[in-house]
């Protein structure tokens, strides 16, 4: 091999090996400013992940950072954010850390000036394509990501059958076969709705509807019909199929050619909060190589390019993804929650 090429290699052996020791000494520095100021704990806000395996990440830290308790207050978006601006306005925020799955949200806090900026020094080993959806003024971070992609009843979709992008939905032999949610009551289903109009125009909904599907609210209203195998097909959320997999389950899950959705979810340092350090701490932890194999263990997918696959589905590094941007929510999801419910919901 030649000189140069020992070279590349010396220097990116070096960048890595710099990067790790930059998010150590982070890390040291934050643990530290918190045991001196005697921040034990960190409220942590959260509409990512559910309860048990919220609560499982927070255990796994506490043992990596003993003294540091993380308090999980896990509800709807909707619900903690109402809680979170509550506090704000009164000028004592409980919350330390802010995590949502509406995107929105943050943007709104951090207009008002409500949030404290903090890059972690773990949002160099994110998988690119949810990195350059941080804020690029460093006050908040994606710190989840949700997939929506094809899932179906093993049963009933043999395997060279098995829908491979989202037209499937539209293809008239899948007539009476397709369930999905609603995206005036998921905001996964929202998001995805938004990526349909982009990709193949308002149209998608009037052949949606044309195939005659079984509509539910939550986008895990599809897993009911599936499981039962009164519906084949679904636009489903890859983490919550994955865990009804992993119980038995008929189902299948595929990833469509043309790209699953992409969800992320942003995480922040609430300005005031009480216990800054410990926050900043936990936060640079949830990017980390280690909360990556208790987030994955959990069915959830990681951001970090260093995860392991899932027990079901592959790591978010191997997957085509697309998603979808503020703006286009804003301008895009009124129109198609009216035409939504004039398709699905006017009975």
């Amino acid at each position: 091999m030649s000189r140069s090429y020992f070279s590349i290699l010396s220097f990116l052996a070096a960048t890595c090996l710099g990067l790790a020791a930059a998010s150590a000494n982070q890390d040291s520095e934050l643990f530290d400013a918190a045991k001196k100021a005697g921040e034990t704990e960190v409220n942590w806000y959260q509409s990512h992940i559910r309860t048990e395996s919220s609560e499982k990440i927070g255990a796994a830290f506490t043992a990596k950072f003993p003294g540091i308790k993380i308090n999980v207050f896990n509800s709807t978006a909707a619900i903690a954010y109402q809680r979170v601006v509550q506090d704000l306005r009164s000028g004592s925020p409980q919350a330390d850390l802010f995590g949502t799955t509406d995107v929105t949200q943050m943007v709104t806090l951090k207009k008002q000036g409500d949030l404290e900026k903090f890059v972690p020094e773990n949002v160099s080993s994110m998988v690119p394509s949810v990195k350059q959806l941080n804020d690029p003024d460093g006050f908040y971070t994606m710190t989840y990501a949700a997939l929506v992609a094809l899932t179906y009843n093993v049963d009933r979709v043999k395997e060279n059958g098995i829908p491979a992008n989202w037209t499937d939905l539209i293809d008239q032999k899948w007539q009476g076969q397709v369930t999905i949610g609603s995206p005036n009551y998921s905001g996964t289903l929202a998001g995805w709705s938004v990526l349909m109009k982009r990709l193949y125009g308002e149209e998608f909904f009037d052949r949606l509807a044309a195939n005659k599907p079984l509509v539910g609210r939550s986008i895990d209203d599809a897993l009911i019909h599936l499981n039962s195998g009164e519906s084949a097909i679904a636009a489903g959320d890859v983490a919550s199929t994955s865990r009804n997999i992993a119980k038995g389950n008929p189902l299948g899950i595929n990833y469509p050619s043309d790209g699953a959705m992409l969800l992320v979810g942003p995480t922040a340092v609430l300005k005031g909060a009480k216990h800054p350090n410990a926050a900043k701490l936990f936060m640079n932890y949830l990017l980390s190589d280690d909360a990556a194999k208790v987030i994955v263990g959990e069915y959830e997918q990681s951001v970090s390019v260093n995860a392991p696959a899932p027990p079901t589905g592959k790591p978010l590094k191997d997957i085509k993804t697309q998603s979808v941007t503020v703006d286009e929510i804003l301008k895009d999801l009124p129109a198609i929650k009216e035409k939504w419910r004039a398709l699905f919901e006017s009975n």
